[in-house]
Order: C-alpha cells, then sequence, then structure tokens
C-alpha cells in the first residue's frame, strides 16, 4: 500500500483538515505513516498566521526534501499555500504541488500529476465545499474529537489573515454535523470540539448556534462537554437560551478589541467591551465560565497589512 505523511502546523482547524486529507488519501488506498522516509507522498498542512511560521514550513520543506525517494512527492497545504500560491512553487523548486484549504478533493489529480512531471497549484475557493462525504481518519481510541461547523469567515480584522485564506463564512448543515456526531460516539467518543472561525456566528440557513449547541447536545449524555474555538462575533445571548442543559459548555473564551467602536464596524465585529460584560454578568458559572482578554488592536504588530491591501483590503 502507498504511504502517506503529514505534518500539520497551526491550529485547530489545520488538525481537523489532516484527518479530512488522511481520509481523502484513504480511498486511493494510502495509509498514513509516521516516517517521512517511509513515505511515497510527503505533506505539510501550514499556517499563514505569522511570519514566523512560514519560515519554519519553509525550513521544514527544504529538510523533508532529503527524504524524497524515486516517485515520491512532497505538496504543501492549507492556509500558507493558499497565500502564497504558483508562487510557493516558483520559491521551493522541490515542491510538487500546492493546494489551499477548498482544494483538497483534487490532491489525487495533484499527485498524479506531479509524478507525470507536471507541477500544480490549485487555490481555488470553492463556497459549497463542506467535505461532507469524507470519513475523517481520527486517532483511533481517543476520547475527543473535534468536528467543523463552519468554514471561511466573513470579518476583515486587519491583524489576521483568515479571511484571505479561508475565504468567506459558510456553515454546514446541522443535520450533518449530527450525523457525524452521532458516529463519534458510537466509536466511544465522549468530548466534541466544535470548530469554526466565528463558531458561535454559525447558522445553517434555519438553525443557528443555539440550535446547533441543543442538537449536539441531546445527541447522548456521553458527549458531557463541547467546547468552541474562536467565539467573538456576538454578544453571548445564548447563554440564558442553554443554562437548561449540563455542562453544554465547558469553557468559553471571548476576546474583545480595544479599539474605536468606527474601527470595529469597518471589521464586521458589532460587539464591544461593554456588551460583553453586560452578556457575561448574568452567566450560569455551572454552564459558562468565561475568560475575556484585551487585545489592544493599535498596538497590534500588522505582520500582513501591506500583502492584505495587496489583496483588496483597505484599513480606512
Amino acid at each position: 500500500m502507498p504511504r502517506v505523511y503529514v505534518e500539520t502546523y497551526g491550529c485547530q482547524m489545520n488538525v481537523a483538515d489532516t484527518e479530512l486529507i488522511l481520509g481523502l488519501l484513504a480511498r486511493e488506498g494510502y495509509v498514513p505513516t509516521d516516517h517521512p522516509g517511509e513515505a511515497d507522498v510527503m505533506l505539510v498542512n501550514t499556517c499563514a498566521v505569522r511570519d514566523h511560521a512560514e519560515q519554519r514550513v519553509i525550513g521544514r520543506v527544504g529538510e523533508l526534501k532529503r527524504h524524497k525517494r524515486q516517485g515520491a512527492v512532497l505538496g504543501v497545504l492549507g492556509c500558507m499555500a493558499q497565500r502564497l500560491g504558483p508562487r510557493l512553487l516558483e520559491q521551493a523548486p522541490h515542491v510538487d504541488l500546492v493546494a489551499g484549504p477548498d482544494a483538497y478533493r483534487t490532491l489525487p489529480d495533484l499527485i498524479a500529476g506531479a509524478r507525470a512531471g507536471r507541477r500544480a497549484a490549485d487555490v481555488t475557493f470553492k463556497s459549497w465545499e463542506h467535505y461532507e462525504d469524507v470519513d475523517p481518519v481520527r486517532a483511533g481510541g481517543a476520547p475527543s474529537a473535534f468536528v467543523t461547523v463552519q468554514r471561511g469567515c466573513d470579518y476583515r480584522c486587519p491583524f489576521c489573515i483568515v479571511t484571505m485564506t479561508r475565504g468567506p463564512e459558510r456553515s454546514r448543515k446541522l443535520e450533518d454535523v449530527v450525523r457525524e456526531v452521532e458516529g463519534l460516539v458510537a466509536r466511544g467518543v465522549t468530548q466534541v470540539t466544535l470548530l469554526g472561525q466565528t463558531v458561535n456566528s454559525y447558522h445553517d440557513g434555519a438553525h443557528d448556534f443555539v440550535d446547533l449547541l441543543r442538537a449536539v447536545g441531546a445527541v447522548t449524555q456521553a458527549v458531557g462537554a463541547m467546547k468552541q474555538s474562536s467565539a467573538k462575533s456576538t454578544a453571548l445571548e445564548y447563554n440564558a437560551q442553554i443554562a437548561d442543559r449540563n455542562a453544554l459548555i465547558a469553557r468559553q473564551q471571548a476576546s474583545f478589541e480595544a479599539t474605536r467602536q468606527d474601527k470595529l464596524g469597518r471589521m464586521r465585529i458589532g460587539a464591544i467591551r461593554a456588551g460583553y460584560g453586560a452578556s457575561g454578568a448574568g452567566s450560569n458559572e455551572d454552564v459558562l465560565s468565561m475568560s475575556i482578554t484585551n487585545a489592544e488592536l493599535d498596538k497590534q504588530t500588522i505582520l500582513y497589512k501591506g500583502e492584505l491591501r495587496a489583496m483588496g483590503y483597505q484599513d480606512e
């Protein structure tokens, strides 16, 4: 059987995407390996939040080049791949393929093309892509699992490049999420982490985040806790609505931006510090413990500001 080696950098979304990548390649007969020297395909799933993360990847890809056997393929995936696209093929001649977060379905074709001498990049955004028919390959026997409920982001935070690397926000259908959680519970998973860039803005056209929490929490009592990642888009009005559930959320981190309200408006963030304080004051401590951190926006070092402007973002 052909073997695939994947290294993952960055956030929980990338970890979940790596599980999808392994699932997609499992259909082609690939089995994962922990040793790059044994791999027929080596893939690096990347982060683009900081320049340091990208420099680490560039260095690591150079190291992996030493493990390439005759006919082996080396690819770069994820947010850095999306940001650089074909330029990465020019910068790193030893890289055979580049694919963004919405292009993982094309990996079998990209791999086949690379073996035929055709180096290529696919960084096309696909607003419909949720990989619903893909069974992620997760660590066997793990008590917890990541479940992606949302991809992309519609905010325009000047210190964040996610909008440019993961595309517009879109949510999975509630019934698809519940079906995946039911399958996980049947395998013995006891904790599910719902993933999204701004997960509490989840909306599939008919159901909002509260509906999602209730539906997943009702699957079985075996799901004793749910966490949410990167929740920041609204005041936490759903607290009272879920207070009747038992420990639905073990912990939530709510960030707020210390800057002018007009700037928050341009970033498409409606919540302000006072709103967070008011919404957290009445929280049921058994349901939600809230950690608030102050991101002093005007003091941020914006690594990609020039590139964001070049890509169409205007910091007024």
